[in-house]
C-alpha cells in the first residue's frame, strides 16, 4: 500500500530470492501462486523476499522497499501404513509355531517393517491385531513414521490343534489421535489392502510316547516331532 495521499502512485511487484521457481507474484497485485506440483514442493517452509517498487507519474521507479514472506508447507495424510517383508511391500505373512509356546514368547521367523510416509503427526498412527481376542500382542502399539513389528504369544493355551487350524489375524492402524479423525470419518488410517495373519495347524500322528511329546507332524516343509501351528499374517 502507498501511504501518500491525493494522487498515490502504482505498485509494482517482483520476487527477488527464495522461490525456487515454486512461486510466481503477480506484478500489479501482489497475489502469490504456487507453480509446482505439491509433491513437488520439497521444503517445509519457503522464506520469499518481495520488492515493491513505486512508479512515479512520469513511469520512472520513485521508491522501493523489500519485505520477508514466510510461505509454510503442511503435510497432507495422504499416505496409509504399508507394511514390507524382506523383498518389499507385502500384505501376507506366513510362519509355523508349535502349540502352547510359552507365554510371552515372541513369534520368529517374521521380519516385518511397517512405514507412513506422511510427515510429523501425521505419519503417528496405532498399530492393533484383530481376530480371536487375547491370543498374540502387537509392538510396538503405536507407530511414528516406521517401526518393525513383533507378534509376542499371550495366551499359549488358545494356541491349540485341537481348537484351531487356522488362526487369522488382521493389522489395523488407526490414527493415534482418533479426536482429530485423520484419515476417515472413524478415525482410521486408509489402508490399500487388509493386512492380516492366520495360522493353519497342521495333522499329526502319534508315534510314542516320552518326554518330547511323541508326535511326528507332516508339513510342506520338514517334519517336526510336536505339533505345530501355522501362522498367516496379513497387512
Amino acid at each position: 500500500m502507498d501511504g501518500d495521499r491525493g494522487n498515490p502512485h502504482r505498485l509494482l511487484y517482483s520476487l527477488v530470492n527464495g522461490s525456487d521457481g515454486a512461486f510466481e507474484i503477480n506484478a500489479t497485485s501482489g497475489a502469490i501462486v504456487v507453480t509446482r506440483s505439491p509433491a513437488q514442493l520439497q521444503r517445509e517452509a519457503y522464506e520469499l523476499h518481495v520488492q515493491v517498487t513505486e512508479v512515479s507519474s512520469a513511469g520512472s521507479p520513485a521508491a522501493q522497499a523489500t519485505v520477508p514472506v514466510t510461505i509454510r508447507i503442511v503435510d497432507l495424510n495422504n499416505h496409509p501404513p504399508t507394511f514390507y517383508g524382506e523383498s518389499g511391500p507385502q500384505n501376507r505373512f506366513e510362519l509355523s509355531v508349535y502349540e502352547h509356546p510359552p507365554q510371552g514368547e515372541t513369534l520368529r521367523g517374521l521380519k516385518i517393517i511397517v512405514n507412513d510416509s506422511d510427515q510429523g503427526a501425521n505419519a503417528r498412527f496405532n498399530l492393533q491385531l484383530v481376530g480371536l481376542g487375547g491370543v498374540f500382542r502387537v509392538v510396538p502399539q503405536t507407530v511414528l513414521n516406521e517401526a518393525q513389528v513383533t507378534i509376542i504369544v499371550e495366551n499359549s493355551d488358545a494356541i491349540d490343534f485341537e481348537k484351531f487350524q487356522v488362526l487369522t489375524f488382521k493389522f489395523r492402524a488407526p490414527a493415534a489421535d482418533l479426536g482429530r479423525n485423520r484419515g476417515g470419518g472413524e478415525g482410521y488410517r486408509r489402508l490399500p489392502y487388509p493386512h492380516s495373519l492366520s495360522a493353519p495347524l497342521t495333522s499329526l500322528s502319534r508315534t510314542g510316547g516320552g518326554a518330547e511329546g511323541g508326535y511326528s507332524a507332516m508339513c510342506p516343509v520338514k517334519v517336526e516331532r510336536r505339533r505345530f501351528v501355522k501362522i498367516h499374517l496379513i497387512s
